[in-house]
């Protein structure tokens, strides 16, 4: 028997962050086509800067556009490897403050060189004021300090979720302290999954990272750290 369409918006909706699932979906039948058009508008998937400068031509030409997305995802590499993302910085210059109800960006696959961005970075990603979520998954920074100034970049940030999030540089460096970088973000959902040995839960300055984005009504996943530590 054929499942109810209302079911199948149900199951596409589950998918919305999982833009090459939803394009395979559009594959299927003219409904399931305009429901994976419409979250997709709604998830803007970034591969590289023309992917960047063609979303800012569409949204220049339409700007309803703008009004339709609510996640950013910014993507390094295709799955299982990690590339330079030079085109966040451009995506940071050319949108700030324009998606005025984006609430979630993700950086996923990718290689943070701050050599590859504008010295202004964090100043341009400061502009997303309505972001709450940052999601990061399988990227790799050169030290905790770049880390800690993205999270603290984002000024409404309330949930952060890192996977396989590394450093290349586990040498001790000058303390992130409280005193040194006074924490923006209060933080209230706070999930950490990874194995590696250079992995932010393994990472020496460990302390310093929860110091620096501590608040006190902050839910910790602890299963998933233990696990993760083991």
């Amino acid at each position: 028997p054929q499942l109810l369409m209302a079911v199948c918006e149900r199951i596409i909706e589950w998918l919305w962050t999982d833009f090459q699932m939803l394009k395979r979906c559009t594959l299927v039948c003219k409904a399931w086509t305009l429901r994976c058009r419409y979250l997709m508008q709604r998830n803007v998937c970034l591969r590289n800067r023309s992917k960047v400068q063609g979303h800012a031509r569409r949204a220049w030409a339409q700007p309803h556009i703008l009004q339709q997305a609510r996640s950013v995802s910014v993507l390094g590499a295709k799955e299982g490897e990690r590339a330079p993302i030079l085109h966040l910085g451009t995506f940071a210059m050319m949108n700030m403050a324009r998606l005025p109800l984006m609430w979630r960006l993700a950086i996923e696959c990718a290689i943070w060189k701050p050599s590859d961005f504008h010295p202004l970075i964090f100043v341009h990603l400061s502009a997303f004021s309505p972001v709450t979520m940052l999601e990061l998954s399988n990227v790799t920074f050169p030290k905790v300090r770049k880390f800690g100034r993205l999270v603290s970049a984002l000024p409404s940030l309330v949930c952060l979720r890192c996977r396989d999030v590394l450093f290349t540089s586990t040498a001790p460096c000058a303390s992130l302290a409280i005193t040194h970088y006074p924490p923006s973000v209060r933080l209230t959902d706070l999930m950490i999954f990874s194995i590696d040995e250079t992995s932010i839960l393994r990472h020496p300055l460990t302390a310093d990272i929860w110091m620096l984005i501590e608040n006190p009504f902050m839910s910790f996943s602890s299963s998933v750290a233990s696990l993760s530590a083991a």
